[in-house]
């Protein structure tokens, strides 16, 4: 990309990323926590599938992928928030607790994300190959969470239907 491509494709990844928070929190009281998760890996797979059918550098594609990946990360963050918030409720003394041990897994899991994608990456070979690896690699990770939302998702649904 040029100079002024990548700059555009950086902004509105930026853009998507934190402009949902103008109306996550009213979506996540509305539709529930789990269902927001939902929302959001579907938003975030779906931005990994568009990333996985590139076959050039076109930045229109890029863009559109990336819009996807910022928004759905957006939704998942703040809807996690919320569900963690959850867990300590009944007991508030915990929260600083939950709360630490949840930021040392975060980031913990964040910093090894961050040295082993230069790695995948690298393995994929170079270019597009690359990134469709590191892609194809990060939507199988995410994989789990759907095994973890599910149970959620049922029982918002029930407690709505009562």
């Amino acid at each position: 990309f040029a100079s002024r491509e990548s700059l555009l494709t950086l902004e509105l990844h930026f853009l998507s990323m934190y402009s949902p928070g103008f109306f996550s929190g009213r979506m996540i009281g509305h539709i529930g926590a789990y269902h927001s998760s939902a929302l959001s890996i579907f938003l975030l797979l779906s931005g990994m599938a568009i990333n996985l059918c590139v076959t050039d550098s076109t930045s229109a594609v890029w863009i559109v992928g990336l819009l996807f990946l910022g928004s759905g990360w957006n939704i998942g963050f703040s809807s996690a928030t919320v569900l963690l918030s959850k867990t300590y409720a009944e007991n508030p003394s915990y929260g600083p607790y939950v709360q630490a041990v949840n930021d040392f897994v975060m980031f913990g899991m964040t910093g090894c994300a961050v040295v082993s994608a230069g790695f995948i990456y690298t393995a994929g070979g170079e270019g597009i190959s690359g990134w469709q690896l590191l892609n194809g690699v990060v939507a199988v990770g995410l994989l789990p969470f759907l095994y973890l939302v599910v149970p959620g998702l049922m029982k918002e649904r029930q407690a709505k239907k009562q």
